[in-house]
């Protein structure tokens, strides 16, 4: 898609010259401006070379990540210069060092404390991938001595996964292309990753299938270097009018890619770790803290604590919202919440729901 068809899907109006932006453009990204161009950190599987050119392009998530980028980039006036990395972690330093200026990532206490996020863009679950034959129906079914989970080292999908297995073992492998090596040789029982990569992968293995069932979700935002809050907020901003013009919807379908859904709107995930949000909705994650001081509301923000349950409960939850004239709430974040007990109203225990729910805690 060229650049001037990128300008009208964000604001309706075509601009022909970078001049004219860089005029609009604010001191909060006026380093962008003067040098005409924002550098894109992706790593494995988000990029592939072309073989005629030998640029990048994107592959999967990164089709439309890098679609979205090119947006930001016209409503800029700069240009885009995308940076391959072979794993996150080194994608990340890049953004460290100032090497590049943005990347895409999960949100995680860990990265968060090296980085600062946008507000979310995407979600996508965390589920496994099954050969034929696999006799596995749930994440619950797989966490059992003897059960061989092939993940990729230094992945979010794959943190998440630690904090919910006790007794299946991580098979570990450094790409997700190798991961997949390790359950088409047998040597693992289940890969575990986001669902549009295992159902891309599911596609080339024959008799495969990809678990309904979940342990978690990719929450993808954009991230830059700490210290940069006038990057933050700018980019924050262009985030949620991505969202809220269709833009990151647009850009998801044109990809084709399955198992993706946009992000709410101006709501940030804080589970039980300690943030802060500003205006413009950018997450700052500090230290953990303990499930029972999520019970309050942080100290660094006046805006209501809300209480989440898993997806699978969403009714329950809005019925329980309703009943206390609690604000209405979304469920965005589930990757790294730890299960907390049912919190029903005064007659309405269901026991059948315990194991099911998650508390979170969400500024709005």
């Amino acid at each position: 898609m060229r650049r001037r068809e990128f300008i009208t899907l964000l604001g309706g109006a075509t601009v022909s010259s970078h001049k004219v932006w860089a005029q609009q453009a604010d001191s909060r990204v006026a380093d962008l401006v003067r040098a005409g161009k924002i550098r894109v950190a992706l790593f494995l599987p988000l990029y592939a070379k072309d073989p005629v050119t030998g640029g990048l392009r994107g592959n999967l998530d990164g089709i439309f990540l890098i679609e979205i980028i090119h947006a930001l980039a016209a409503r800029l006036g700069v240009e885009t210069q995308l940076v391959g990395y072979p794993t996150p972690p080194e994608a990340m330093s890049a953004i460290k060092a100032g090497v590049c200026d943005v990347g895409f990532f999960g949100i995680d206490p860990v990265r968060a404390a090296e980085v600062d996020f946008s507000p979310p863009l995407v979600q996508e679950d965390y589920t496994y991938l099954l050969p034929a034959g696999s006799s596995i129906n749930s994440i619950a079914d797989s966490d059992r001595p003897g059960i061989r989970i092939a993940v990729v080292r230094n992945h979010a999908s794959t943190a998440a996964l630690s904090r919910v297995l006790k007794h299946a073992e991580l098979v570990f492998a450094e790409t997700p292309d190798t991961t997949l090596e390790l359950l088409r040789t047998r040597q693992a029982d289940a890969m575990a990753s986001a669902r549009p990569l295992l159902l891309l992968y599911s596609d080339q293995m024959g008799g495969s299938r990809v678990l309904e069932d979940r342990y978690g979700a990719l929450i993808l935002a954009m991230a830059v270097r700490k210290d940069q809050p006038g990057l933050l907020a700018y980019i924050s901003e262009f985030v949620e009018e991505a969202k809220g013009s269709g833009l990151v919807k647009r850009a998801v379908e044109h990809a084709g890619v399955r198992g993706v859904e946009v992000a709410p709107l101006r709501e940030v995930t804080r589970c039980v770790f300690d943030g802060a949000l500003d205006q413009s909705g950018a997450l700052s994650l500090r230290q953990p803290r303990s499930l029972a001081a999520a019970d309050a509301p942080s100290d660094q923000s006046d805006r209501p604590v809300i209480r989440y349950v898993s997806h699978r409960e969403r009714s329950l939850a809005q019925a329980q919202a309703a009943s206390q004239a609690a604000p209405p709430h979304r469920e965005i974040c589930p990757s790294h919440c730890r299960p907390a007990e049912p919190r029903l109203p005064q007659g309405q225990a269901q026991p059948h729901l315990r194991g099911l729910q998650r508390r979170w805690v969400s500024l709005s």
